[in-house]
């Protein structure tokens, strides 16, 4: 098995389960979580028509991200109206799952 990143903000589950398009992931830090990065996905996702990415470890929510769109599930992003505040929450749940440093 080759190393990553030795502090590495996320981890792409590598594996395939099933015949879906998605990457699933994990966030190792709440701090990822930017418009800037998000930016930089949805980018890629659009080389990629059909295709999404997974956050699977945001507390009580899921997260799915394709080019064009988020979708959500989970009372986390029950008041969320912008990706902004689907980010918030989503960086909040990870910071208080212990993955975040400073203070929420």
């Amino acid at each position: 098995m080759e190393s990553g990143d030795g502090d590495p903000w996320y981890y792409i589950i590598d594996d395939q389960y099933n015949s879906e398009r998605y990457l699933y992931i994990e966030l190792c830090r709440a701090e990822a979580v930017t418009l800037a990065w998000i930016k930089s996905v949805t980018d890629t996702l659009s080389e990629f028509p059909g295709w999404g990415m997974g956050i699977v470890n945001i507390s009580d929510a899921y997260l799915l991200i394709f080019d064009q769109k988020l979708m959500v599930h989970g009372e986390p992003f029950a008041k969320c109206n912008t990706v902004a505040e689907v980010l918030e929450a989503s960086r909040a749940q990870l910071f208080f799952a212990g993955l975040g440093c400073g203070q929420y």
